[in-house]
C-alpha cells in the first residue's frame, strides 16, 4: 500500500512538471477535465490495477445537495434533470445495458486467499436523499481567488464544512456519496489556483471530520465557464446532460476508489479518467426527438455520457457482460532489513520463482523512478500454500 502511494506520488509530481493534465490534487480524486478548457485526461490503454484497499461494493445510497443560498439560483430544468439522472441511474441498478456495469468487475481483496466481487448496486430518491440547501456561502475575505474572476468562490474545505453540518451521520461510510452541486457564478478551488473554473469539471474526494468518514463529490456548473450549444443534449438541456456526465464519471470513480487505494492504472488515472477523451461517447444508439445522439438509455431515457474503462474487455467500453477479475492477487510481504520474504500465492505448488525490484524517485527520468536493484530466488511453498523466500545478496540477478 504505502509502495503504491509512493509510486503514484512520484507520478504527480512527474506530471506537474512536465504541464500535462493529472488526475489527482490534494486529496481530490478523478478530476474530470474542464468543459471549456478542452484538457484530456487520458490514461494510457493499459489495465487499472487493484492497490489493496476498499471499493464501495456493498450498495451505495446517492446524495446530493444543491447549495444555492439567497440570490444564487439553478437555470431552469437544471436541478430536476440532475435528479431524474441520478434516478433512472439507480434504477438501472444490477443490469449489464449502460457504463455502469463495468462496476462489477472492480472488487476487494478480502484476505489472501478471497475477494469480494464489485457490484452495480445503488438507491437514490429524489423525495428524500437530496437537498436544497440555503446556508450563506463564507464571507468574502474566507473566499478563495477565482482564477477567472468569478466574485463568490468556495474552497474545497468549505465544502467539507458544509457537507459536515447537513449530512446525517448515519449516512456516512463507504454506503453513501454525498454530491455537492453548485449554481453559476460560484467557483470552487482544490487549492490556490486549481479551480472548477480554469482546471476541473468535478472531483471525488473523502474527508473525516466530526460525522464521520465521508465519501463526496464536487460538481460544477459548466455555466460557470461556458454556454453549451444543441447537439449533445438528448434531453434538451446541455448544461444539465454536462453536469449529468460528471456525477457517472465520478460515481464509477468513487465506488471503485473511494480512498484512494483502490482501482487505478500506474499512472494514477482512474476508470473514468482513462476514457476521457474529450469524452469519448461510444457508438450512438439512434437520435433523439431534438436531432442529438444518444450512446446510453437509463432507465428508458437517453443520455450522451462517457464510456468507462474495463479491464476484461480491454478498453473503454459504453456496457459489458464481463465479470471477470484478477482477484484475489497473489501477495507477498516484505519487511525492512528483514532476511525473508513472506507471500501466499494460492498455490501448493513448489519452485516457484520471486523478483524482488527496488525503486527510488529519479525526478530526471521519464518515468519518474530509478530502478536500483533487482534480486531474483525461488520458492518452496509448504502445504498451505503460504510460500518463504531468502533474500540473499548472492541470489542471482534477474535480467
Amino acid at each position: 500500500m504505502a509502495a503504491a502511494f509512493a509510486a503514484l506520488g512520484l507520478w504527480t509530481a512527474s506530471a506537474q512538471a512536465a504541464g500535462t493534465f493529472h488526475p489527482r490534487v490534494g486529496g481530490a480524486l478523478g478530476l474530470l477535465p474542464s468543459v471549456a478548457a478542452q484538457d484530456i485526461a487520458t490514461g494510457a490503454p493499459i489495465d487499472a490495477v487493484y492497490h489493496g484497499g476498499p471499493v464501495m461494493s456493498g450498495g451505495v445510497t446517492l446524495h446530493t445537495i444543491f447549495w444555492a443560498p439567497t440570490g444564487y439560483t439553478f437555470d431552469s430544468g437544471y436541478e430536476a434533470l440532475i435528479k431524474k439522472f441520478v434516478t433512472d441511474s439507480a434504477a438501472d441498478s444490477g443490469g449489464t445495458a449502460n457504463m455502469y456495469s463495468v462496476l462489477t468487475q472492480y472488487g476487494q481483496q478480502t484476505g489472501p486467499d478471497t475477494a469480494t466481487a464489485g457490484s452495480y448496486s445503488m438507491s437514490y430518491s429524489a423525495g428524500t436523499d437530496s437537498m436544497d440547501v440555503t446556508t450563506p456561502y463564507p464571507p468574502v475575505a474566507d473566499q478563495c481567488s477565482s482564477p477567472n474572476g468569478v466574485t463568490t468562490c468556495v474552497t474545497d474545505a468549505q465544502i467539507q464544512a458544509e457537507i459536515d453540518a447537513v449530512a446525517p451521520s448515519n449516512e456516512r461510510g463507504l454506503n453513501n456519496i454525498w454530491f455537492v452541486v453548485l449554481p453559476p457564478n460560484v467557483d470552487e478551488c482544490i487549492t490556490a489556483g486549481v479551480c472548477g473554473s480554469n482546471a476541473f469539471a468535478g472531483y471525488h474526494s473523502l474527508m473525516d471530520l466530526a460525522g464521520g468518514l465521508t465519501i463526496y463529490s464536487v460538481i460544477i456548473n459548466p455555466l460557470i465557464e461556458v454556454v453549451l450549444g444543441p447537439g449533445q443534449d438528448p434531453q434538451g438541456d446541455p448544461n444539465a446532460e454536462a453536469s449529468a456526465d460528471t456525477i457517472a464519471h465520478e460515481t464509477t470513480e468513487a465506488i471503485t476508489d473511494p480512498e484512494g487505494t483502490g482501482w487505478m492504472d500506474p499512472n494514477g488515472f482512474e476508470v473514468g479518467d482513462k476514457c476521457e477523451f474529450g469524452p469519448q461517447v461510444g457508438t450512438p444508439l439512434g437520435n433523439a426527438s431534438d436531432g442529438s445522439p444518444f450512446d446510453e438509455l437509463i432507465n428508458s431515457d437517453q443520455y450522451l455520457i462517457q464510456e468507462m474503462w474495463s479491464n476484461a474487455d480491454g478498453g473503454c467500453v459504453q456496457r459489458t457482460t464481463q465479470t471477470t477479475s484478477p482477484l484475489p492477487l497473489p501477495q507477498i510481504n516484505l519487511t525492512q532489513y528483514g532476511s525473508t520474504v513472506t507471500g501466499d500465492i494460492g498455490s501448493t505448488t513448489s519452485g516457484v520463482g520471486v523478483a524482488v525490484a527496488l525503486y527510488r524517485a529519479d525526478p530526471q527520468a521519464s518515468t519518474g523512478v530509478t530502478q536500483l536493484a533487482l534480486e531474483s530466488a525461488s520458492t518452496d511453498a509448504g502445504a498451505t500454500g503460504r510460500s518463504r523466500w531468502p533474500r540473499s545478496p548472492s541470489a542471482t540477478t534477474a535480467t
